[in-house]
């Protein structure tokens, strides 16, 4: 038997008329003011997209209506993304996809500060409206710097974190402990072979990461056992490995548009595994793991990933038959792997 290392390891009104009930429930004064053109089935409202003069709507766009909503919100960035929120659902209540921004005010009066927003109701011809992405207001949209702050915001969209990733890959493992024959000998043979994984990891807006990962690990080695009389010995060739499950947590964040990273860590449960000549040891015990992974955001839903990982075991003494030996035993490797990853 190979032993592990020793120690060491609706409609448009009803939309209009929701809105302002929720408005008046909430202590808010906002009134909206629209005409339309035409009108279509109500979207999601996380399909709207914003544009300004700066940022020039696309020449497939055609113009549905126009919205103009005045806020009297007492603070300044409340008023801002309560008249922004109601814009963007009210256009999409009404089966536009696109706002553009023409006109932002702020008129101070002894009643208070009233912000009003007058906006372009838009439909881009071609377009797909399925998208998954929440719309998420600016804290505050100011009258001099519009642009700015709605690109920002675009910005944001493009770049937030995938919800749901569900992923698979494999690669190549390398054992880093020492490992022993039954006879406690060092294994000088080879300490490579195959390493898979795979889980799902739920990513939080801010980029905290939860999740669950399977992995093993898969080795053949070479025993050289004596002979109990003649000075000769023999070579059993066995697979070794490991299976291990564990949950996981970790920070994401986004590069650009295209890259995203991960650091990931876990604790779990593992079993460790010997099979030769049709008999089969196997041992439990528990095991931790580190995973830094990068990954190239394809498209909408498939992804590419790389990661590189350390993999530790822990198993007593006392279950290994190692008598000579206190504390725990146990076997670490590397894995390098690579594979697709689907998410939501």
């Amino acid at each position: 038997m190979l032993h592990p290392s020793l120690p060491s390891q609706t409609g448009f009104r009803s939309t209009i008329a929701g809105l302002a009930a929720a408005c008046i429930l909430c202590g808010c004064s906002s009134r909206i003011y629209t005409t339309l053109s035409e009108a279509g089935a109500p979207l999601p409202a996380d399909s709207v997209r914003l544009f300004t003069e700066d940022l020039p709507q696309p020449a497939s766009s055609r113009k549905i209506g126009e919205l103009t909503i005045s806020s009297s919100s007492e603070n300044a960035d409340e008023r801002n993304r309560e008249a922004v929120d109601l814009a963007v659902r009210a256009t999409a209540g009404i089966g536009g996809d696109a706002l553009s921004v023409t006109e932002q005010n702020e008129t101070v009066t002894s009643n208070g500060t009233t912000y009003t927003l007058s906006a372009d109701l838009l439909r881009i011809d071609g377009r797909d409206t399925s998208a998954t992405m929440r719309f998420d207001p600016p804290l505050q949209l100011r009258s001099k710097h519009p642009a700015k702050v709605i690109r920002r915001m675009n910005d944001r969209q493009r770049n937030r974190l995938p919800r749901h990733l569900f992923y698979g890959s494999a690669g190549a493992g390398f054992v880093v402990s020492d490992l022993y024959t039954i006879d406690g000998a060092p294994y000088d043979g080879s300490t490579a072979g195959i390493a898979y994984n795979a889980g799902y990891d739920y990513c939080f807006a801010r980029g905290f990461t939860l999740g669950l990962r399977y992995a093993c690990f898969r080795m053949k080695a070479e025993l050289s056992i004596p002979h109990p009389i003649a000075p000769i010995s023999s070579v059993l060739r066995c697979n070794i490995g490991t299976h291990y499950a564990a949950p996981e947590a970790g920070y994401s964040f986004r590069v650009g548009n295209k890259f995203m990273f991960s650091a990931l860590a876990g604790i779990g449960y593992v079993n460790y595994f010997e099979r030769m000549e049709g008999t089969r040891f196997s041992l439990d015990g528990f095991g931790t793991h580190g995973i830094v992974r990068a990954t190239l955001l394809l498209s909408k839903r498939l992804d590419i990933g790389a990661e590189v990982g350390g993999y530790s075991s822990y198993f007593t003494s006392s279950a290994l038959e190692t008598a000579d030996f206190d504390g725990h035993a146990g076997i670490k490797y590397v894995s390098i792997a690579m594979g697709l990853h689907l998410h939501f």
